[in-house]
């Protein structure tokens, strides 16, 4: 492309369409941004500029093309992580810092959940976390009531 910008009406001639941006998405866009100011797309093989229905054509085809990659891309990370999962080589989330133990025997010990989380240096946040898996239901409706 040269320096000059482009302008409605005016023609951009490429000689490879993968000569204009880095990857399809940043092809899409540009293609996107051209037909929207009116510019011809022109391809040295080709004899005539492309009008502006073959330009809008050939910019939906690389966009449904951009999009079935995408897609495919997707369902293969979704899978490889799936199989990931499945086999034990992959966790979701971070290992927990708090040891449900630790905080049972310290609210055992009389403590609350402030106290528990200095004693261990984590947030209050995870320590009502653990607390919640901790205590049974039943006991968190009688404090409820209490």
């Amino acid at each position: 492309m040269s320096g000059r910008p482009l302008r409605a009406g005016g023609e951009l001639v490429v000689a490879r369409l993968d000569d204009l941006a880095p990857s399809l998405e940043d092809l899409c866009a540009l293609l996107r941004r051209i037909t929207a100011e009116g510019v011809r797309l022109r391809l040295p093989d080709d004899r005539a500029p492309l009008s502006e229905t073959e330009t809008r054509l050939l910019v939906k085809g690389i966009l449904l093309a951009a999009d079935f990659q995408a897609r495919l891309t997707a369902a293969r990370l979704r899978d490889a992580v799936v199989g990931a999962r499945e086999s034990g080589r992959f966790r979701s989330g971070r290992p927990r810092k708090v040891d449900a133990e630790q905080v049972a025997r310290l609210r055992a010990q009389g403590l609350g959940a402030t106290a528990i989380a200095r004693e261990l240096g984590v947030a209050r946040a995870s320590i009502y976390r653990r607390l919640r898996e901790i205590e049974a239901p039943e006991t968190r409706r009688l404090k409820r009531q209490a």
